[in-house]
This record gives structure tokens, C-alpha cells and sequence, in this order.
């Protein structure tokens, strides 16, 4: 299998870099396929005719689809997409999971202002499926070809390629406070 695979936990900039990895290779890109029925027909196509591709899902959903467990068992080249703060990559989930933007395609991602509800049973859970991610991606027994994170990709200028960071809400600094608490009760 002649792919490129991106196993990233949510928040790493996984869409935007594969994204770009796709277009440097002049591939198809497949960014969470099982959220696209028209993706998801062209990967199973792209993966019957052993095609090029990039695709990028994350390790809570291996489980769930066979050809992802196919594409992380193949010679893929796989890289591993983690974030070094892991209070503003929770902080980020809890936003997109409280607001349904996840991505740059929002008017908040182009400057309105907002607010964010403060909710401690999200909090938690977006703590918990961070880590469990983090976990997944340490304990899978995946042999890795290359190991990043969000901000070495920030760092490196290779993030940037085609989404826009989402504008953060007015209270972030309160969010983050609330979220460093539970994380730290957590630890």
C-alpha cells in the first residue's frame, strides 16, 4: 500500500497537515472518511486498487472500521501527531465539542466574538478522550516512521497549508483555568 497515514489525537493540526502532505504528493486526501460517504467509497476503491493516498483518522476509531485496522497493519508510512500542551489541545476539543465548529469553515473561526458555556461534565470528557488518545497512540504497537507534534509543525511552518486556527471565545482564559484544575485532579 503505497499510502501515507497521519494517527493523530483530535487537536493537532491533523487536518490541515495531511491536507498539505496530500497536495505535496499530488494524492487523494482522506481526512476521517468515515465521516463522508463519498469519501469513504473512494478510500475503499483507492485501497482495492492499492492506490497513493493520505489519510488521517485518529486511534479511537480503529476500532470501529476494518479498513482502518487493514491501513494501520499495511507498510503505510505512518506518522504519529501528537500536541506538547495538552491544556490548550483540551481546551480546543472542549470549544469544538461545545460549539460544533470544528473546523475554519465557521464564521467564529473569521473573527465574531462569542462565549462558551461552561460545562464540568464536557470538561471532563474532553479530558478523558484526550487522554485516552494520548494512551492509544503510546500502547497501539504501532511502529511509527515519523514522530511530530502541533507545535513542531507550528515551529516549522508546515502547518498554515489551507484552515484557519478557529478564533478563540472571550473566555478562554476562564476555560482553560476550569480545564487545568480538572486535569490536574485527573493526574
Amino acid at each position: 500500500m503505497k499510502c501515507i497515514l497521519l494517527l493523530a489525537n483530535y487537536r493537532t493540526g491533523s487536518s490541515d497537515y495531511s491536507y498539505k502532505l496530500s497536495h505535496e504528493k499530488n494524492v487523494m486526501w482522506f481526512p476521517e472518511p468515515h465521516l463522508f460517504p463519498k469519501d469513504w467509497s473512494l478510500l475503499q476503491e483507492s485501497v482495492a486498487k492499492d492506490e497513493p493516498f493520505v489519510i488521517k483518522f485518529m486511534p479511537d476509531q480503529i476500532k470501529q472500521f476494518e479498513i482502518y485496522q487493514h491501513i494501520v497493519a499495511s507498510d503505510c508510512y505512518k506518522i504519529k501527531l501528537t500536541r506538547e500542551n495538552k491544556i490548550e489541545q483540551i481546551a480546543s476539543y472542549y470549544i469544538a465539542s461545545m460549539t460544533g465548529i470544528w473546523n475554519h469553515a465557521n464564521k467564529y473561526a473569521r473573527g465574531d466574538k462569542y462565549i462558551v458555556d461552561i460545562s464540568l461534565r464536557q470538561i471532563i470528557t474532553s479530558i478523558e478522550i484526550i487522554t485516552k488518545n494520548d494512551i492509544l497512540l503510546d500502547t497501539l504497537g504501532i511502529k511509527f516512521n515519523q514522530e511530530l507534534t502541533y507545535e513542531k509543525l507550528l515551529n516549522k511552518s508546515l502547518l498554515g497549508s489551507r484552515l484557519v486556527k478557529i478564533l478563540e471565545p472571550e473566555n478562554y482564559a476562564i476555560i482553560k483555568q476550569r480545564i487545568e484544575h480538572e486535569y490536574n485532579k485527573s493526574r
